[in-house]
C-alpha cells in the first residue's frame, strides 16, 4: 500500500473527503453528451487553455466566466448554455455585478 492510499484511507475513516485526486475546475458532473454539447465545451476548453492566460486572472464572478461557459454548455446544451453565457459575459465589466453567480439548475430539479 503506497503512501497516498493510506492518507485516502486515514481520511474516509475521519469522515474527510478523498483529497487524492486533482479536482477539476470545470463541472464534471452528468452531462449528455451530443455533439453540440462536446463542441461547446471543447471551443471553451480551448479559450481556457489558450487564450486565458494572456488575459489574467482577475474575474470578479466566483465561478468565472469560462468555468461557467462550460458548466452552461454541458448541463444545458449549446443554445441555451451559448445564451447563458453570453448574457454572463455582458455582466462583467467596469459597471457589472460580481459574487457568486451559479449556473441555473433546471426547473425539473426544483421540485421544491
Amino acid at each position: 500500500m503506497c503512501k497516498s492510499d493510506r492518507k485516502a484511507e486515514n481520511a474516509a475513516s475521519k469522515g474527510l473527503p478523498d483529497r487524492s485526486r486533482p479536482l477539476s475546475r470545470n463541472y464534471d458532473g452528468p452531462w449528455h453528451r451530443t455533439p453540440g454539447r462536446l463542441v461547446g465545451m471543447a471551443l471553451v476548453r480551448f479559450y481556457q487553455i489558450v487564450f486565458s492566460p494572456f488575459v489574467g486572472g482577475h474575474c470578479r464572478h466566483i465561478p468565472t466566466c469560462s468555468e461557467y461557459a462550460y458548466e452552461a454548455v454541458a448541463r444545458h446544451g449549446l443554445l441555451r448554455g451559448g445564451f447563458l453565457s453570453a448574457r454572463r459575459v455582458s455582466r462583467c465589466g467596469p459597471f457589472g455585478t460580481a459574487g457568486l453567480d451559479p449556473v441555473p439548475t433546471d426547473g425539473a430539479d426544483d421540485t421544491k
